[in-house]
């Protein structure tokens, strides 16, 4: 009997689309591969599934502390707090060492959780940091039905 249950992760983004960054405190979130999970077997269900390099966040640093954070929301049948806990953001690169990161393993839920804290930079000039992300899906705690599940990851900045 094959169980099939397909999980995909759409990726929002609240970002200017400018190339390169050119403005102070602008974000840009790049998408580097298809974020979608999908499971043929119940015993691929025990194990997280990673899409490694899923995509790079940059942001331009002025005169301001930048602070950038992600939520998840789960749209169809399933609630938010049934599927939210279950994605974890996993930084597998950042272009410098000032940046203050949460932690290397984030978990995302529907409440914007904080990635990273970059510090005030020149009044006169940019600094561009870049941030690379594996998108991971833990095991399921519980039984989830059959069924296609949609996440929205939503990334969002604070300017102090």
């Amino acid at each position: 009997m094959k169980i099939g249950l397909t999980i995909i992760a759409y990726l929002l983004t609240i970002v200017s689309f400018s190339q390169p960054l050119t403005r102070p405190n602008e974000m840009l979130v790049t998408q580097n591969s298809a974020i979608s999970f999908s499971y043929a077997t119940a015993e691929e269900m025990l194990y997280p599934k990673v899409i490694n390099n899923a995509f790079n966040v940059k942001v331009n640093v002025g005169g301001d502390i930048v602070k950038v954070y992600a939520s998840v929301l789960v749209q169809g049948s399933m609630r938010n707090t049934e599927l939210s806990n279950s994605l974890v953001l996993h930084l597998n690169h950042k272009s410098s060492g000032a940046a203050i990161v949460t932690g290397t393993d984030v978990p995302i839920t529907g409440t914007p959780v904080l990635l990273f804290t970059l510090p005030r930079g020149s009044a006169t000039s940019l600094q561009e940091y870049s941030f690379v992300y594996d998108v991971k899906l833990l095991a399921p705690k519980n039984f989830i039905k059959p069924d296609m599940y949609n996440y929205t990851i939503v990334f969002s900045q604070t300017i102090q």
